[in-house]
């Protein structure tokens, strides 16, 4: 659902396989990013919170990259801060981190 743009749909399958899944947070921060994406900080906060205390996220450096995102968006810069670098540490996210610690750094 989520490829195929129908995000109210995607978000219930991220939240049941959430709901399915207690020591597996990989579900919590695809709906986590999915909130990000549908404007949602405050919720997209709570459920990349959730996918952090699960633990076993798939791909953990979107999680913190997203996180710092969310954080950002809230006005928490110094939290953004900790997660961008954090995501610093992944292939995948480094570049996007790098470019969002430059931003934080330009406020």
């Amino acid at each position: 659902w989520y490829e195929a743009e129908q995000p109210e749909k995607a978000l219930a399958a991220f939240q049941k396989g959430a709901e399915l899944s207690a020591d597996n947070g990989s579900a919590d921060a695809w709906m986590g990013a999915l909130l990000l994406d549908m404007n949602k900080a405050g919720e997209a906060k709570t459920a990349l919170e959730t996918a952090f205390r699960k633990g076993n996220i798939k791909h953990e450096g979107n999680a913190y990259y997203n996180m710092a995102l969310v954080q950002m968006e809230l006005g928490d810069d110094a939290g953004a801060r900790i997660n961008a670098e954090k995501a610093l540490a992944y292939p995948q996210t480094k570049a996007a981190a790098e470019s969002l610690l430059k931003n934080l750094n330009r406020r």
